[in-house]
């Protein structure tokens, strides 16, 4: 398949995928689809930095996973998006797959996972909401912290609005990267 088409991006997926993205020219014939959430890298035959961002929030349920699709929804190709919780609930928040699902978004297909999954990546950015001091061990060329309510408690109306601050807040990000 490189051969065919001049080009090869691959991404190693610590859990178990491994998935290829091809491209002739700029065109691209194969889409980034994450399976299965986990710490993957990503590196390209044609010379380009990845930049890599990284969401962290408590227990990886809310914020964090829907600022990870935010990243995916819109990113360009040389970027990764990674989230993580510093406390990790173990599952995905339903209202979150709910209102992402309002987007188009399937953010059932994301796990809840620890920071130990990433630890051992170099980010250009890593965004923190609500673990504090518990991320100051991940590597990163820039920090910010978003202090955004935590929407797992919140009405349906609210838990849109944090949905909404989040997007706009990770379309902001990704320009100034």
């Amino acid at each position: 398949m490189a051969r065919q088409f001049g080009g090869l991006f691959c991404c190693y997926q610590k859990s178990f995928f491994v998935i290829y993205f091809c491209y002739r020219s700029e065109e691209i014939l194969s889409e980034t689809i994450r399976i299965y959430p986990g710490q993957y890298c990503i590196s390209n035959n044609r010379g380009a930095a990845v930049k890599k961002i990284l969401f962290v929030c408590v227990e990886n349920s809310c914020r964090s996973q829907m600022a990870e699709a935010f990243g995916h929804i819109h990113k360009h190709a040389d970027l990764a998006v990674y989230s993580a919780g510093s406390n990790p609930s173990g599952q995905v928040n339903p209202r979150a797959i709910e209102v992402m699902a309002e987007r188009d978004y399937p953010l059932h297909n994301h796990r809840s996972e620890g920071l130990d999954t990433v630890e051992t990546l170099e980010f250009d950015a890593v965004v923190t909401m609500g673990c504090g001091d518990r991320c100051s061990g991940i590597s990163a060329q820039k920090r910010q912290d978003w202090p955004l309510p935590d929407p797992k408690h919140l009405p349906l109306e609210q838990f849109r609005q944090v949905r909404d601050e989040i997007e706009t807040r990770v379309i902001d990000l990704i320009a100034s990267l």
